[in-house]
């Protein structure tokens, strides 16, 4: 029984779920670099601490409103083909962070009582990330042949 209350508050997916605050605190941080976003010049940007004290840090590039939602996307600070989005619906959260060079993702999650989570998971098993190119092209017959 205590496992299954446990199961209950602790995110489902991926593994070692890292804390980052409460709905309304995460959200508050986020609208707070809202206005900076959206002036070209200033730079707006949330950290979160990861596991190793590794700093995650989130260049926000602009907002919006979609109902009751806030949803913010963004770029991880200083690499290359990654990109973020935050989906803050009532006491919910959901969303992504992507590197694909670094072959990481991170899935944003919350809980019943309103926990927000970052969790690392498998990025081969959400994107297909890292599939070699195809240098030269074979009638259907023979690719197929090569396969067999």
């Amino acid at each position: 029984m205590l496992v299954l209350l446990l199961g209950l508050v602790a995110p489902a997916t991926g593994q070692n779920p890292i804390y980052i605050g409460k709905v309304d605190d995460v959200a508050a941080v986020y609208k707070k670099q809202t206005p900076v976003a959206n002036n070209i010049s200033l730079k707006a940007v949330v950290n979160h601490r990861l596991s190793g004290h590794k700093l995650l840090s989130l260049k926000l590039t602009h907002s919006k409103k979609e109902g009751i939602a806030e949803v913010f996307y963004g770029e991880v600070n200083n690499i290359k083909y990654s990109n973020f989005y935050l989906r803050v619906a009532g006491g919910e959260v959901s969303g992504a962070i992507v590197m694909r060079e670094q072959k990481k993702y991170y899935r944003y999650s919350s809980t019943p009582d309103g926990s927000v989570y970052l969790v690392e998971e498998d990025i081969d098993k959400i994107l297909c990330v890292g599939v070699p190119e195809v240098k030269k092209k074979l009638p259907l017959k023979k690719a197929i042949k090569e396969l067999l």
